[in-house]
């Protein structure tokens, strides 16, 4: 075989094995629901400064004035007695690699509240800060 031959078979073969990885690949789901209600970003404030929030499909980037965490976000929309979210800390995060968290939502006009279990207490019953066991966040959209 000559090598014009031999170069066209692999670029045939390379273009046939680029299509059919392509064919398995998926792209990420669009949100739906109150995740596509949370895309964007959001800030919050307390006594350390403002945070901010950025949701991008089933991310989200925080920003604290000391801290930042790079997690992924999942709801459950039909929980009760209140919406739930889990929050899983990545392990490429800058802070607190590997953790998880429970939480509670909620939407009241322009406003997302969070309401996040501390350490082990697990996911709180009511949208109220009492530490140790949990924190409220009051996000509005940026």
């Amino acid at each position: 075989m000559n090598r014009v031959l031999i170069r066209r078979s692999f670029l045939l073969a390379a273009a046939a094995l680029a299509v059919v990885v392509g064919e398995g690949q998926t792209r990420a789901e669009e949100p739906k629901g109150d995740l596509k209600t949370m895309q964007g970003t959001w800030v919050s404030k307390d006594e350390n400064g403002e945070s901010t929030w950025v949701f991008k499909e089933n991310h989200v980037s925080l920003k604290t004035p000391t801290r930042a965490y790079e997690m992924t976000v999942k709801l459950d929309a039909e929980a009760k007695p209140e919406k739930s979210v889990d929050f899983k800390v990545l392990d490429d995060s800058p802070n607190a690699k590997g953790a998880d968290g429970k939480a509670i939502y909620k939407f009241d006009g322009g406003t997302l509240s969070i309401c996040l279990g501390i350490g082990e207490n697990g996911r709180p019953k009511e949208f109220k800060s009492d530490f140790p066991n949990s924190v409220l966040f009051e996000l509005k959209k940026k």
